[in-house]
């Protein structure tokens, strides 16, 4: 709260306390030591997201590639959507269009399996949840037809919620994004 990262730092040994440490050293801009302390530490996306801050491209599709091959994500395909979406992204940034392709195409098909999934579930905004990142993924790689998925779906589950304010709002949108 006060701010004073480096001292507050010194209170927590890297091997013991890993987050902590890694946080006061991302505080204060030092992304890629964050990184390496989280990458050993079993944190890799948190480990990619230090990487990407502090402009290490190469290094985060590295990390991004680990957090898609954790066991942790077996049976938890929004997370492992998630996982890909950032993977492709950072493809992107190394100009890597086919392995990009490749991870928004898994992207893709994870979210639109977990959207269903969680709808029959009776969990609509966690579905909805799915629908965004699907319209995301369509405004990234330039796809209407995910952009469209994203916002339809988006709107019939805030109308089935009856949030009038947000279907307006969705609808608005996706008119000014076909336009």
């Amino acid at each position: 709260g006060l701010r004073r990262y480096a001292e507050a730092q010194r209170q927590f040994p890297a091997d013991e306390r890993p987050l902590e440490w890694a946080l006061c050293a991302a505080k204060l801009g030092h992304h890629g030591e964050a990184a390496r302390v989280l990458s050993g530490s079993g944190h890799p996306a948190l480990a990619a997201i230090e990487l990407e801050a502090g402009g290490a491209a190469a290094a985060a599709r590295i990390e991004w590639e680990r957090v898609v091959r954790d066991p942790r994500l077996a049976n938890r395909p929004y997370e492992t959507a998630l996982a890909h979406f950032n993977l492709g992204e950072a493809l992107l940034r190394l100009e890597d269009r086919v392995g990009a392709a490749r991870a928004f195409a898994a992207t893709e098909r994870l979210l639109e399996a977990a959207a269903d999934e969680l709808e029959t579930r009776g969990e609509p905004m966690r579905a909805f949840d799915c629908y965004s990142v699907l319209l995301r993924l369509g405004k990234a790689i330039g796809s209407f037809e995910n952009v469209a998925e994203g916002y339809l779906n988006g709107i019939r589950i805030q109308v089935d919620l009856d949030h009038k304010n947000h279907v307006l709002q969705y609808y608005d949108d996706f008119l000014g994004y076909a336009v």
